[in-house]
């Protein structure tokens, strides 16, 4: 079983959350560094070596054992 452990950030990036809204900073996590069993909660970003991924505001994200990083509603 894997040990559910909060993922620590990288970095923070500045990010407009709402169209024509005003710019905030939004964690920034390095999705290479992550290991299973961490999570993150949105808003944030989750850099790869060739895409970034959006966990929106209310979301959680958490990498499984086989490295897939799943999405879902936080609670």
């Amino acid at each position: 079983a894997l040990t559910a452990h909060a993922a620590t950030r990288s970095a923070s990036r500045p990010v407009t959350l709402l169209r024509g809204g005003t710019v905030a900073p939004v964690s920034v996590y390095d999705g290479t560094s992550l290991v299973p069993g961490e999570f993150l909660s949105g808003p944030a970003l989750v850099d790869g070596p060739d895409t970034t991924i959006w966990v929106p505001q209310g979301m959680m994200a958490r990498l499984d054992a086989c490295r897939t990083l799943i999405i879902e509603v936080e609670r």
